[in-house]
């Protein structure tokens, strides 16, 4: 009886003590593909080449992901913590080197739906940015998506940023938004070498830091269909940078223009070699290079037409595009008149062709070899014929004997 009655009142002290709050889960250590749908291909970090990506795979910070028509993916950073991937999409995940709690979705295309626990804004033990061409998003919590595109022929990069519940934050070069609440929505256009910048309201209120003439913060507020435009040049003195911004109203009026200088590192400078797709982040590939765009006009005349109000808003362009010139027409083709034949002239009798170069010389008229003397013939001394004469006197009777030569030839001595 004794034990029935510790053992009841154990149970009421453990029902009456109020249980811990659960914390939210941390970001794990590796991020996984789950949810995938159609084609997934990731390519891990080291390899040259992309494979299809396995369900409830667990990789490593800095695997590129792409994904094809009509398909999808989750990518999956701890449970209650997922970035939809959409189709057709394009992104590296990784880890920042200095701060590890720091996560990066780069996107270079596709849209991502991301959705984060509630309490998310709450933890310092984790932190996810969505970084595009022209604008990085702060996830505050807890659901917002990015929608990124690349217009070739425009030389543009378009982000579309939608905050469908909790906060955000978005910020780029020469500006910042602190706060985005629920269905609040902007635009980010840019060129490609980032010397121009277009933020256009659209949808909601919320405002935007910007730095006045001075150098200082400057709050505007940003009303539905309003914008603010960018321009940034490379000063001619060293490390210093030239910000012109215009400030423009719903109906596409000017309200404000004027311009600063900054120091800027050289890495922080717009490359107007850079006015072309960027390289791919996920395979080798390369978009379609469009012609260079026209050159921008120098900030002071920008800001005096904005202040004349003579600029017109563009739809999505940076700068109004270069005239079109007018085709030249082709010359007219004259066809050469008829020449007339040579008169035939008999050809004259060609020489026989020479067999090598240069010509041989022709050798000179042979004259009859001088007649040689008949060679001379050894005779052997005691051949030699001998001749035998015989003197007769009356007293006494002498025989001689004369050994006679043969004749000598000629030339022979």
């Amino acid at each position: 009886m004794r034990r029935s009655y510790l053992f009841a009142l154990a149970t009421v002290a453990a029902l009456l003590v109020p249980a811990a709050p659960v914390s939210a889960a941390r970001f794990d250590p590796l991020f996984r593909v789950v949810g995938i749908r159609g084609e997934c291909m990731v390519q891990p970090p080291g390899s040259t080449e992309f494979i299809p990506a396995i369900e409830d795979r667990a990789y490593h910070y800095g695997t590129k992901l792409k994904t094809g028509a009509d398909s999808s993916a989750i990518v999956r950073f701890s449970n209650g913590n997922d970035c939809r991937v959409g189709a057709s999409a394009r992104l590296v995940v990784i880890q920042d080197e200095k701060d590890k709690k720091l996560k990066t979705v780069k996107l270079h295309e596709g849209k991502l739906e991301i959705e984060l626990e509630h309490d998310f804004r709450e933890r310092t033990t984790d932190a996810l940015h969505i970084e595009t061409a022209t604008a990085i998003i702060g996830a505050i919590g807890c659901r917002f998506s990015v929608s990124a595109s690349i217009l070739p022929k425009l030389t543009l990069n378009v982000v579309v940023v939608m905050c469908t519940e909790g906060t955000i934050t978005v910020f780029g070069p020469n500006f910042e938004i602190p706060l985005m609440k629920e269905k609040d929505a902007i635009s980010a256009s840019g060129s490609f070498s980032g010397n121009f910048t277009r933020l256009k309201n659209e949808k909601g209120a919320y405002d935007i830091n910007l730095a006045d003439t001075e150098g200082n913060r400057k709050t505007v507020m940003m009303k539905d269909g309003s914008a603010v435009k960018l321009w940034r040049t490379r000063s001619d003195v060293e490390r210093t940078l030239v910000v012109a911004v215009a400030i423009v109203a719903e109906d596409g009026a000017i309200l404000e223009a004027y311009a600063y200088t900054e120091e800027a590192e050289e890495s922080a400078m717009p490359d107007e070699s850079l006015d072309r797709p960027p390289p791919e982040i996920i395979s080798d590939e390369r978009v379609e290079v469009p012609p260079p765009p026209a050159e921008e006009p120098p900030v002071e005349a920008m800001v005096a037409a904005a202040q004349a109000g003579l600029e017109a808003e563009p739809e999505v362009v940076a700068a109004a595009p270069p005239p079109v010139e007018a085709a030249e027409p082709p010359p007219m083709e004259v066809a050469p008149p008829a020449e007339e034949p040579p008169a035939e002239v008999a050809p004259p009798a060609e020489a026989p062709p020479a067999e090598a170069w240069p010509p041989a010389e022709e050798p000179p008229a042979e004259e009859p070899p001088p007649e040689e003397p008949p060679p001379a013939t050894e005779v052997n001394i005691d051949e030699w014929p001998i001749m035998t004469t015989t003197t007769t006197t009356t007293t006494t009777t002498t025989t001689t004997t004369t050994t006679i030569p043969p004749a000598t030839p000629v030339g022979r001595r």
